[in-house]
């Protein structure tokens, strides 16, 4: 994460090369970033959803240990319904739709992983 140069891709090259992450790190992110995905893709499918993609952001604690530094909401994956194909995540915004069709899009979000209203 770098919002200074725009969150650039940065390749396990890269990471090696600059020395921001060591190879057993790199396969660490690996390894939970899979879990994550196994698990929200699971999750998503029993509501109706087809997770297309999500992103994490790692980072370093006080002691420079690797930590997964990001929350998981539909502002940092993309769903759509798995029946209509329909986006169900800020695309919606993106796509200059009103923004009462962003609220009616992220309430419907909300109502299938809660189970219940707001």
């Amino acid at each position: 994460k770098d919002d200074l140069h725009h969150d650039p891709l940065l390749s396990e090259e890269h990471l090696k090369i600059f020395g921001l992450m060591e190879e057993k790190e790199i396969e660490n992110v690996k390894r939970i970033t899979r879990r994550v995905n196994e698990v929200l893709r699971e999750f998503m499918e029993k509501l109706g959803l087809q997770l297309v993609d999500f992103k994490l952001e790692f980072g370093r604690d006080k002691e420079g240990k690797l930590r997964v530094g990001d929350e998981l909401n539909i502002d940092c994956m993309r769903l759509w319904d798995l029946k209509t194909g329909e986006s169900l995540d800020k695309d919606v915004y993106r796509k200059g739709e009103s923004l009462e069709k962003v609220l009616q899009t992220y309430t419907k979000v909300y109502k299938l992983i809660v189970g219940g209203e707001i």
